[in-house]
């Protein structure tokens, strides 16, 4: 029997009840092209994808695409739920497998299953107001692009080699596995993205293909992302480093409108240096997940970032600094002296294991999936964790004497003093 509780979409629920629902599915497959239901008809069973993808469509929209489910996905339930028709029809992209759940039994189900209800409700309210947007869109009623819904977290650095794209991952599988959403991670390294690799993924299309359409369309991004293993969708950077130029700040700023609406949470990978299209990306962010190491440049770097979100007036936008290789043997700035240059607290901290991050890498795997109980994919999950509730996750160390040179990084002579330097 398939184990639930490895897809992210299930990630949480007492094993308990994750034994129920598995006791009382029966697997499904559907061949490329097939219906699995159609629009109006009577709604007796839910749904889980195990391998494939399902296109959900509106037959009265002339068979328009509202969405792709990939592995992990469920749906059917709002008819069950609702014992009301069917309001979207569901085809096979190519050949699907499923897990089906009998229309009683699912309803039996969910009032024995409290963290399983309250998934289910959390999924119909989120479709309930993409569905809203969608008719609204639809029938001319808003505007073309709808108000944002999903959060768009933009992770950087203007140090190489500081993990951003490890962060990126890590981050991206727990705010899946935690928040029971639907996470795109995208590519914003335009030249040289690495994330398909670090994901085991062979990209067939990848945003050089979904920017040449002057006005990208949810259809056409549902053509090019990339479901993973790992529960988290991705938009691949280009291939060839020369395709790098289709994806202007133009292409963005039309982008992010459309993922919001399709996703809960966007992360974004990105290169280091502030060349475009990163100064795009952090227009559209919500928030920004800056990494950081414990060392001299890199706390430099960080200052200098602030200081050009100020010139850019992007002051206002939230950024959230990590700490990359903490308690490392190349550790030469400690926690407390790092906050005192930045001015403000580090949300989180993630210690040295060089070789279980390498490792993960180089088998294409994410390391908060394969090892949950590494101190490296605990700390991820507390970042994660306190992204979702707005709260830091480090623990402080204390006060110590700080070297001379800070007090030039700072321009304070009274901090300087307080510190003991």
């Amino acid at each position: 029997m398939v184990q639930l509780s490895s897809l992210p979409t299930f990630a949480g629920i007492p094993e308990n009840e994750v034994l129920r629902l598995e006791s009382i599915m029966r697997p499904e497959t559907h061949a490329a092209g097939s219906y699995i239901f159609r629009e109006g008809q009577e709604a007796d069973a839910f749904y889980i994808v195990m391998a494939g993808e399902v296109a959900v469509t509106k037959d009265e929209w002339g068979g328009k695409t509202l969405q792709v489910l990939g592995p992990g996905d469920f749906f059917g339930e709002m008819g069950v739920v609702e014992q009301a028709p069917r309001c979207a029809s569901t085809r096979a992209v190519g050949d699907v497998s499923l897990l089906k759940v009998l229309g009683t039994d699912f309803r039996e189900l969910l009032t024995k299953s409290p963290s399983f209800a309250l998934r289910i409700m959390a999924t119909i309210s989120r479709r309930n107001r993409e569905n809203t947007t969608l008719e609204e869109r639809e029938w001319g009623t808003a505007p073309a692009v709808s108000t944002r819904q999903g959060r768009v977290t933009v992770v950087c650095s203007m140090t190489g080699g500081s993990g951003v794209s490890t962060a990126t991952c890590n981050l991206g599988y727990e705010l899946a596995r935690q928040s029971g959403g639907k996470v795109l991670l995208v590519d914003g390294s335009v030249e040289f993205g690495d994330l398909a690799l670090m994901l085991d993924m062979v990209p067939a299309a990848t945003m050089a293909h979904l920017a040449q359409d002057p006005a990208p369309t949810m259809e056409a991004v549902d053509r090019t992302v990339l479901h993973t293993d790992s529960g988290v969708d991705l938009l691949a950077a280009p291939l060839k480093p020369e395709q790098a130029d289709l994806l202007s700040s133009e292409f963005f700023h039309r982008l992010m409108p459309i993922l919001r609406v399709r996703y809960d949470h966007i992360v974004v990978d990105t290169g280091h240096g502030m060349q475009e299209p990163l100064p795009a990306l952090l227009e559209e962010a919500d928030q920004v997940v800056y990494v950081l190491t414990p060392r001299l440049h890199s706390l430099k770097n960080a200052r200098l970032f602030m200081s050009v979100l100020s010139q850019l007036e992007l002051e206002d936008l939230r950024v959230h600094f990590i700490l990359n290789g903490a308690g490392g043997p190349f550790q030469s700035l400690q926690t407390s002296t790092i906050e005192q240059s930045l001015g403000k607290p580090c949300f989180g901290a993630v210690p040295a294991d060089a070789a279980a991050v390498a490792d993960a890498v180089d088998r294409g795997a994410i390391l908060c999936k394969e090892e949950p109980t590494n101190e490296v994919s605990k700390a991820f999950a507390a970042l994660a964790g306190g992204l979702l509730e707005g709260k830091s996750s480090i623990r402080k160390d204390a006060l110590f004497k700080r070297p001379r040179w800070l007090r030039s990084l700072t321009g304070s002579r009274e901090l300087a003093k307080a510190a003991g330097a």
